[in-house]
């Protein structure tokens, strides 16, 4: 059994909603942090809906909205660093207005991809790396495609797509590496005569596992009833088996209409989980839960502990590539509950909190590492509250969810269900919050998010000495999850200054001797960690040299003394080099006496040099001509 784990974001713009922000942040964690909206886009008439968020393992994020331009709405991308938004892109140039949500993948090294429908048809566009330029546009699908729903594979890159097209369920397979989707032919649908995907309760829903292969569920209309496809998607082509996924009885209860499916595959793709809202004999809708076992779909199960749901609820689940999870589901009551998917299996319910009458949207993401973040839209207040876990598989049961924290600025308005919430994680646990603010004609696209506290750095040089009173000092920061905002050196338990990268120089001359200095590394939320101290070695004095030269016949006799101040005043002497100018190899001694006597090899006038080197590269040095003579063969 696994040994149990120790518990552990426009620069103003950005300036002043962290300041107003602030006063609506929780208390920080042990096990991280959240940090309260910051603006990606508006305050504006033009923007509209979000998109959705999405992060890969190394931390690439980015963030896809609709907002109008050159009078019509439009797709627009943002890439996301350490939770800061950067400057908007607009990335679908010279084509009509687009239509419903456009969605975005990314993978490690910034490979992207985005997807939009608009009135001529479902297009894609892809980047290979960060700095190159998009793809030009590929069409996917006619006129009429809609409700996109991408995902793209974090280490690989690559990514599956669903779509709806004129009452198909239609997907394509973006191979890694490349930037050209294969479209599939044909349809997903369970019965081709039937219509699936055609509304927003039906629409298709992908995920990719790590091993290259995906899955999708959808709804499709069965007569008088609605009923839930799952189909795995095998690189170039559908599965030939398709699973129908509706509960047929559930505790007793004959199963009736489902719809607003959710589908998210772990990293082995032989499992996945798939949820969906189902009406029942008793009149109740109830959210159901059904692992995917290769390609049988095991016993249907009733989440949030079998309570109705509302009409407009539908469960979301989020998994990682190990497959545990958290699954969201909305009481009719407006209780919103969590469930984790841990060992394979699914837990009873958790309350989170309470939304009554309204659509809380709540939903998840979940980190490979294990920690994970549950938002949703609470009323009456309009506003986006938060609550992280630091699960544990080989604890015994799941620890607790961390306080509610509200992640929306009050000052940019109430937050609309229609304008969309969703979350990413990275693989440590670093994770964003998209959702809109404010208004139609006043809207704004945020991202809020929560972090890990940040790595201590690795101090460079400890053991060595520096012939700098201003010597130039450097770290090793951490290459696991976002980086620090910035750091502050201590020298002496005084702070000597900040930096922002990761090397700092003194502005204040240090004495000589040796120092104790370390680094604390902290980020926009107010997350504190300090390296462990390390030495400070400062020694600018040069040795004291004493020579002697005496003429000895054909040659020389070299005496003397090299003397430096010893740890921890000085470096102490390193070594003393005697050249005597005639082409034969340097002798070096590390001796601070020395006495040597040299038969020359040439005669004529030559430079006999001494050299005195310290532990900090200090030197002395002596030089004497002297008039060498070569004895006869």
């Amino acid at each position: 059994m696994p040994l149990s784990r120790s518990k552990r974001g426009l620069a103003s713009t950005c300036a002043v909603l962290l300041t107003l922000g602030l006063a609506t942040a929780a208390r920080a964690s042990a096990d991280g942090t959240f940090a309260p909206a910051l603006i990606v886009d508006g305050p504006s008439t033009g923007v509209s809906l979000l998109g959705d968020v999405e992060m890969a393992f190394d931390s690439s994020a980015v963030v896809s909205y609709v907002r109008s331009d050159e009078g019509a709405d439009h797709a627009f991308i943002s890439m996301l660093a350490s939770g800061a938004p950067q400057p908007p892109v607009r990335v679908d140039p010279g084509q009509p207005a687009v239509i419903g949500k456009p969605v975005t993948g990314i993978s490690n090294g910034g490979r992207m991809t985005v997807v939009y429908a608009n009135s001529a048809g479902l297009w894609a566009r892809v980047q290979i790396a960060p700095g190159q330029p998009f793809s030009a546009p590929q069409q996917l699908g006619g006129p009429g495609a809609n409700s996109p729903s991408l995902d793209m594979a974090p280490i690989t890159g690559v990514a599956y797509l669903a779509w709806a097209e004129n009452g198909s369920v239609r997907a394509a397979y973006l191979p890694r590496r490349v930037s050209n989707y294969t479209v599939y032919t044909g349809a997903a649908n369970i019965n081709p005569a039937s219509s699936a995907g055609s509304t927003p309760e039906l629409a298709p829903k992908v995920s990719t596992s790590a091993d290259g292969t995906g899955v999708v569920a959808f709804g499709e209309v069965d007569g008088a009833t609605t009923r839930i496809g799952v189909r795995r998607l095998v690189r170039g082509a559908f599965s030939s088996v398709v699973m129908s996924a509706a509960a047929e009885s559930l505790d007793g209860q004959v199963g009736g209409s489902a719809d607003r499916p959710a589908i998210a595959m772990q990293g082995d793709s032989s499992f996945a989980w798939v949820v969906f809202s189902q009406s029942f004999a008793d009149g109740a809708r109830r959210a159901v839960v059904r692992r995917l076992r290769a390609s049988t779909l095991e016993a249907p199960k009733a989440l949030a502990g079998g309570a109705a749901i509302g009409a407009g609820a539908g469960p979301t689940v989020a998994t990682n590539d190990r497959g545990s999870g958290i699954i969201n589901v909305q009481a009719a009551d407006g209780t919103i509950w969590a469930s984790i998917i841990r060992r394979s299996a699914v837990t009873g319910a958790t309350a989170l909190g309470s939304s009554p009458a309204q659509d809380a949207t709540a939903a998840s993401t979940f980190a490979v590492d294990q920690f994970g973040v549950s938002a949703w839209l609470q009323a009456p207040g309009q506003e986006i509250i938060a609550r992280n876990i630091a699960e544990d598989d080989a604890l015994p049961t799941p620890p607790a969810f961390g306080a509610a924290t509200t992640l929306s600025v009050p000052a940019f308005g109430a937050v609309e269900a229609a304008g969309g919430l969703d979350l990413a994680t990275d693989r440590y646990g670093d994770s964003v919050i998209a959702f809109t603010q404010g208004p139609l004609g006043s809207r704004s696209v945020a991202v809020a998010s929560f972090s890990l506290p940040p790595k201590p750095v690795r101090l460079i040089g400890n053991a060595f000495w520096r012939s700098s009173v201003l010597p130039p000092l450097s770290w090793w920061a951490s290459s696991r999850g976002w980086p620090a905002l910035g750091y502050r050196v201590y020298i002496d338990q005084k702070l000597a200054g900040t930096s922002t990268t990761t090397a700092f120089t003194p502005v204040s001359a240090l004495a000589e001797g040796t120092h104790k200095w370390r680094v604390e590394s902290f980020d926009r939320s107010g997350q504190v960690v300090s390296s462990s101290l390390g030495d400070l070695k400062i020694d600018t004095t040069i040795p004291k040299l004493k020579v002697k030269l005496s003429r000895s016949g054909f040659g020389v006799m070299v005496s003397g003394t090299a003397i430096d101040a010893q740890p921890p005043q000085g470096s102490g002497l390193a070594t003393v080099k005697i050249n005597f100018g005639d082409g034969s190899p340097s002798v070096t001694s590390k001796k601070t006496a020395f006495r040597l006597r040299h038969s020359f090899l040439r005669s004529g006038n030559l430079t006999v040099t001494v050299t005195a080197t310290d532990g900090a590269g200090n030197k002395a040095v002596f030089t004497s001509k002297v008039k060498a003579k070569v004895k006869a063969a």
